[in-house]
């Protein structure tokens, strides 16, 4: 933002600004309708370079049914799917909880799993199995960037938000473009004008997923 001589602004400030931008990583109801208040403000007022503005959410669930659209396959699953030996990884509904724990299949249909998701566990894994790495894509408008984030940390701290190693590297070498089109079409779905978006390739089917 220094760099660009950017001031940041809330809603509630009087002074005008040239581009409105929405982001909140809470799920609850009381968020929400908040959120929806400043949204509304900035309809009101007219404001032209909005981004966001439309976002249906960010918790997992959300997320998982415009992944689903998009990619006609499914991360998040129903007690009902899960199979008694395999293993799964529960998780918060809320971005950034970075809370996930794997579980077997048997324990999650008796546990109470409500403000959770259950998800399928992506092997991601790499350098001997030592390691996991994801990328992360930063899109605006439609666009993904002509780069990729890639987090390595070790396997026993997948679920963590500290890397031991962070690098940058061309879209193209991790996405094709097939997947691309996917990845805008997961965004549309959304409604996401701007984020990073964090995905994993699946070593035992090769799929990508958000």
């Amino acid at each position: 933002f220094k760099i660009l001589d950017v001031k940041v602004i809330d809603m509630t400030s009087k002074d005008q600004y040239s581009l409105s931008l929405f982001f909140d990583d809470l799920v609850t109801t009381e968020d929400q309708l908040m959120a929806q208040k400043y949204r509304n403000q900035a309809k009101d007022e007219g404001a032209l370079n909005t981004c966001n503005m439309d976002l249906l959410g960010t918790s997992k669930t959300m997320v998982g049914c415009s992944y689903e659209h998009a990619f006609k396959q499914k991360i998040n699953l129903s007690k009902a799917e899960l199979i008694d030996e395999a293993s799964y990884v529960l998780k918060s509904e809320g971005q950034a909880a970075h809370d996930g724990t794997i579980q077997e299949g048997k324990s999650l249909k008796q546990s109470d799993v409500k403000g959770k998701v259950i998800q399928r566990l992506i092997d991601n894994s790499c350098s001997s199995n030592d390691y996991v790495v994801d990328y992360r894509i930063p899109v605006f408008k439609g666009f993904l960037a002509s780069f990729v984030y890639i987090k390595t940390r070790p396997i026993g701290n997948r679920f963590a938000n500290s890397n031991s190693h962070v690098s940058i590297t061309g879209l193209d070498n991790i996405v094709s473009k097939h997947e691309r089109e996917k990845i805008i079409a997961f965004c549309k779905h959304l409604k996401l004008d701007y984020g990073e978006i964090d995905v994993l390739r699946n070593n035992l089917d090769g799929l990508l997923y958000i």
